[in-house]
């Protein structure tokens, strides 16, 4: 009989301990994913939109066939299309470095319309230009 209440007792305090966590979580929030951006500011790790996750893996499906960069406009900056997808969106945190290479091109839509996997060439250039601002040294 003494275990039984034990367990009651014990039982019935880890249940309001626990709705008490859960209600002061759902007043104030846990800052952990703050506190992680700002350990691994100077590393130039961000965070990544609901749509851009979706586009990753799409990104990653170009083969390197080259078909992309036969008679490509744009290619001023001396990067094929191909190059652009198998190369400079690999390394998220090094985006920043590829400012000056990505920066000069200009309409890039019609590299989707020659790639044969339909690769959103276009798409990787715009994230690329987008995350290319977020220099880990300028802050």
């Amino acid at each position: 009989m003494k275990k039984l209440i034990y367990a009651i007792i014990n039982l019935s305090v880890y249940f309001w301990l626990h709705l008490f966590r859960r209600l002061y979580r759902f007043v104030r929030p846990p800052e952990g994913l703050k506190q992680f951006q700002k350990n691994y500011q100077e590393d130039n790790v961000f965070s990544l939109s609901a749509e851009e996750r979706a586009l990753l893996p799409v990104c990653q499906s170009c083969i390197g066939c080259g078909i992309c960069s036969i008679n490509s406009p744009g290619m001023e900056a001396g990067f094929s299309p191909q190059e652009v997808a198998t190369t400079l969106s690999r390394s998220l945190p090094e985006l920043w470095a590829t400012r000056d290479i990505i920066s000069p091109l200009g309409d890039c839509s019609s590299w989707k319309r020659n790639c044969p996997h339909a690769v959103p060439l276009n798409e990787i250039v715009e994230f690329i230009k987008r995350h290319s601002l977020k220099n880990p040294n300028d802050q």
